[in-house]
C-alpha cells in the first residue's frame, strides 16, 4: 500500500467540514495522502479558514488538501470535466458524509444516507486506476434496539428504530457497502459517539460535561452536590474521544488487512452510566451519584448514549495493534472530555 503515500494518488473525502471528517482528512494529508475534501458550496469558507488555519501548524499536510465543491444530493455530480479529473487523480472513498438531522423527513435522510453512499460507490468502482480503498464511517447505532452483545458482523438480526430514521437510513447504506464488498476494496467503520470540543451545539456528552463542571464550581452544600437520579444505572455508555475515533478511521484506510471487514470503534467494556456519572464526578470535583442513575438522560433534548447493548471488537482489535494504537480507558475518556470543554 506504499503507492497511497504519493500525494498525486490520492483519495476522496467527504464530511471534511465535521468535526470528524476534518480530523481524518488532517491525519491523511499528514501522513502524505493526497485528500480532495468535498464540500457543499456554502461550507467552502470554512474548509478554507481550517485549511489556512492547518496551513500556520502544519503546512506540508495543508499542501495536500484540496478544495472540491459539490453536493452529494446533485445528480451528474462525478460527471463532465470536474469528475473526470477526480476518477484520474483518486485511488479511493472516505465517506463520513452523514445527515443525522432528527427533524428532517424520513425521504430526505435517505437521499443524503442512503443514495449519496450507492453514487460514491459507483464513482469507486469506475476509477481509472481502480479503487484501493472504500472506507464507510457508518454507526454503532445500526444495532437498533438490540440487546446483548451485538457482533461487527451482524446487520440485520431482528432489530427495530422506532422513529430513528438517521440510524434505520445507515443499516440501509451498510447493505449497499457490503454488497459492493465483492467488487472494490471496502471496509466499514462503525463509530460510537466522537466526542470532544467542535463548532456548533454541543453534543449531548459535552453539554453534560460542562453542566457537572459548572455544579462543581457552585458554592452548594455537599447533598445538592449530586446529578439528579431515577432508576436504570446497568445501560452502557458508548463515548469516545473524537481524537481516537479519526485515528482509527485513518488506520482503515491505510491498513489492507481491514479489507471486507466491519470494524467497532467502540468500548467491548464501556462502563455503565453508573461507573462514568460516578468518574465523571471525581473528575470535576462533585460528591457521587446514590444507587441509581437514568436509562437514559434527555439533556437540552438530545439523548444520551446510554443503551443496552455491548460491542464485539475482534477486528478493531486486530487493527489497533497493527496501528500501534491503543483504545482509551473511559476515564481517560472522561478527562479528554472536560479538558477539551476547558480548552474550547
Amino acid at each position: 500500500m506504499s503507492g497511497l503515500r504519493d500525494p498525486d494518488q490520492s483519495l476522496l473525502l467527504t464530511g471534511g467540514t465535521s468535526a470528524l471528517g476534518w480530523a481524518v482528512a488532517t491525519r491523511l494529508a499528514g501522513a502524505g495522502h493526497g485528500v480532495h475534501l468535498l464540500v457543499r458550496k456554502g461550507s467552502r469558507r470554512l474548509a478554507r479558514e481550517r485549511v489556512a488555519d492547518l496551513r500556520t501548524a502544519a503546512p506540508d499536510a495543508a499542501g495536500r488538501i484540496r478544495l472540491v465543491t459539490g453536493d452529494l444530493l446533485t445528480p451528474g455530480l462525478f460527471e463532465g470535466g470536474a469528475g473526470e479529473r477526480l476518477r484520474a487523480e483518486c485511488v479511493g472513498v472516505v465517506h463520513c458524509a452523514v445527515d443525522r438531522r432528527p427533524d428532517v423527513a424520513r425521504d430526505a435522510l435517505f437521499e443524503v444516507n442512503v443514495r449519496a453512499t450507492r453514487e460514491l460507490l459507483a464513482f469507486a468502482e469506475a476509477l481509472e486506476r481502480g479503487a484501493h480503498r472504500f472506507v464507510h464511517v457508518s454507526d454503532t447505532a445500526v444495532s437498533g434496539d438490540a440487546r446483548g452483545v451485538w457482533m461487527e458482523d451482524q446487520l440485520l438480526d431482528g432489530q427495530g428504530f422506532d422513529d430513528d430514521a438517521v440510524s434505520e437510513s445507515r443499516l440501509v447504506a451498510e447493505r449497499h457497502v457490503r454488497r459492493a464488498m465483492g467488487r472494490i476494496p471496502a471496509v466499514i467503520a462503525r463509530a460510537v459517539l466522537p466526542v470532544g470540543a467542535r463548532p456548533g451545539p454541543p453534543d449531548p456528552v459535552m453539554k453534560l460535561v460542562g453542566r457537572a463542571q459548572t455544579l462543581a464550581r457552585a458554592p452548594l452544600p455537599g447533598v445538592l452536590r449530586r446529578f439528579l437520579l431515577v432508576p436504570g444505572a446497568s445501560r452502557r455508555v458508548h463515548a469516545l474521544p473524537l481524537a481516537h475515533v479519526a485515528d482509527v478511521v485513518a488506520a482503515c484506510w491505510s491498513d489492507a488487512g481491514a479489507t471486507g471487514a466491519t470494524v467497532h470503534i467502540a468500548d467491548p467494556f464501556a462502563p455503565t452510566l453508573m461507573e462514568w456519572l460516578r468518574a465523571l464526578s471525581e473528575e470535576v470535583g462533585l460528591a457521587r451519584p446514590g444507587p441509581s442513575a437514568p436509562a437514559s438522560i434527555d439533556l437540552l433534548d438530545d439523548r444520551f448514549p446510554a443503551r443496552a447493548v455491548s460491542y464485539d471488537t475482534s477486528h478493531a482489535d486486530g487493527l489497533l495493534r497493527r496501528a500501534g494504537l491503543r483504545r482509551p480507558t473511559f476515564r481517560e475518556g472522561i478527562e479528554a472530555f472536560a479538558c477539551s470543554l476547558r480548552a474550547g
